[in-house]
């Protein structure tokens, strides 16, 4: 899901110590305003959290954005034996209104050299996910 809309609201990082692998982890949250449809009256509002420092960069209140994020359900079995189902969404586009995206890699028509882009470089424009992003269960199926 893609909308255009504004961020209404910047938290403060968070930072932390994986216990499963021991790296070091930083994420911040923010409440995002969009209108589902356009015609609509009144605005809806997602709180979002990314673990991409690129994103955190460029988080400001009140500044106009065009945001891609994806729903997932995972289950959490905590310590007393209880399972919760918890709702993920998960950033996969972050493009500030009024900025173009980079332009795709130049082939032989359009003069380019024609060798394919290295694995880094090949995708489809969207922001990257940050390691350690995730659940950490490694069943990461989403399917952009």
């Amino acid at each position: 899901m893609e909308f255009s809309g504004r961020i209404l609201k910047v938290f403060e990082p968070r930072t932390g110590t994986s216990e499963r692998t021991g790296n070091e982890w930083k994420t911040q949250g923010f409440i995002f305003e969009y209108f589902e449809n356009p015609t609509d009256r009144f605005s809806d509002k997602v709180y979002l959290e990314t673990f991409d420092e690129k994103i955190m960069e460029q988080l400001k209140e009140n500044i106009p954005a065009r945001i891609g994020f994806g729903h997932r359900v995972r289950e959490y079995n905590n310590k007393q034996g209880t399972t919760t189902q918890i709702n993920e969404l998960r950033i996969y586009k972050f493009v500030l209104e009024g900025q173009q995206q980079p332009a795709p890699a130049p082939t032989p028509a359009d003069g380019g050299t024609g060798s394919a882009p290295a694995a880094s470089e090949a995708g489809t424009g969207d922001a990257p996910q940050a390691q350690g992003e995730g659940t950490g269960d490694g069943n990461d199926d989403l399917p952009f």
